[in-house]
């Protein structure tokens, strides 16, 4: 067993010694003597601790025993496992809750400073998740932090950083878009310019936004929009968050794209044999974002 895994073990061990340590000052703070982890037993299925080097353990519940897959499968004793569920999942301990985010850093239960437990079910979804220290005003105290609802629900986002909710805000820029051009005047032969501009994120397999349309309900004209804006995107250098992508990065991820029916491949193809995003880069790149495109 290599030393990282000895000394994660080590860790898993000193968390259970943190539940046999005796509480003597109970003053001011708010004291739990209510089990930490309102989760039923049976419901748990996976367990991960992670401290503060930022090392982690994870344990595995298969069949009526527990593994450790990162050490080739490494069975856990039955009497270590036991421990764990009595000591700190169903505990009754006293210990100091605390609530204050000002005094997290100070206690030692911000998410860099503390010993963190999470717990998932058999589907992999968090149920609770708990950051616990022994450093107190006076040393002397056992300090946790219940990890909020709002965080373990931020903490289960399967892709990005963003919640369904903050994604559907981004997402809605295009409504107020569409909703803004509808009101404009228009001459005859502009009357479809909010169903041009508005398409730009739909999908030709209707996993787009705000519609869901497929290529069949997609005008080519909103279609060809869908390729310009992904382009001009990926290649913006004004984004505070990226660096623009060069040229033959940006056709690689558009060519993923067409790949998945995301955006039009007919479509894709004159932008490619035509070199359309060559004019588009002569006038609008930095030069070193003009390399070779090979596809």
């Amino acid at each position: 067993m290599n030393k990282s895994l000895q000394y994660l073990l080590a860790t898993f061990g000193v968390l259970l010694l943190l539940f046999f340590i005796n509480q003597s000052q109970q003053n001011k703070y708010q004291i739990s003597s209510e089990s930490i982890f309102s989760v039923n037993e049976e419901n748990i299925f996976q367990i991960s601790l992670h401290d503060s080097n930022g090392d982690s353990l994870v344990l595995v519940k298969t069949d009526t025993s527990w593994t450790m897959p990162q050490a080739d499968t490494l069975k856990m004793r039955d009497r270590q496992i036991d421990q764990f569920f009595e000591k700190v999942v169903n505990g009754t301990y006293d210990m100091v809750m605390s609530k204050n985010p000002e005094k997290w850093e100070k206690f030692g239960v911000t998410d860099s400073l503390g010993k963190t437990v999470n717990l998932f079910d058999e589907n992999g979804t968090l149920l609770s998740s708990v950051i616990f220290s022994n450093k107190g005003q006076d040393y002397s105290h056992n300090f946790y932090r219940v990890v909020s609802e709002n965080e373990v629900y931020n903490l289960t986002i399967p892709r990005g950083t963003l919640t369904p909710e903050e994604r559907k805000v981004i997402n809605d820029h295009i409504v107020v878009t569409i909703k803004m051009l509808e009101e404009l005047p228009y001459p005859k032969h502009l009357q479809n310019v909010p169903e041009f501009a508005g398409g730009h994120h739909e999908t030709l397999d209707g996993t787009g936004y705000p519609k869901g349309l497929t290529k069949d309900e997609m005008s080519v004209q909103a279609r060809i929009m869908a390729i310009a804006d992904i382009f001009e995107a990926l290649t913006a250098r004004d984004r505070p968050y990226k660096k623009g992508k060069t040229l033959s990065q940006a056709m690689r991820i558009l060519g993923f794209m067409k790949n998945d029916a995301h955006i039009d491949a007919d479509l894709f193809e004159i932008f490619v044999k035509e070199k359309i995003y060559m004019k588009y880069a002569e006038g609008f790149l930095d030069p070193e974002q003009i390399d070779e495109v090979k596809i």
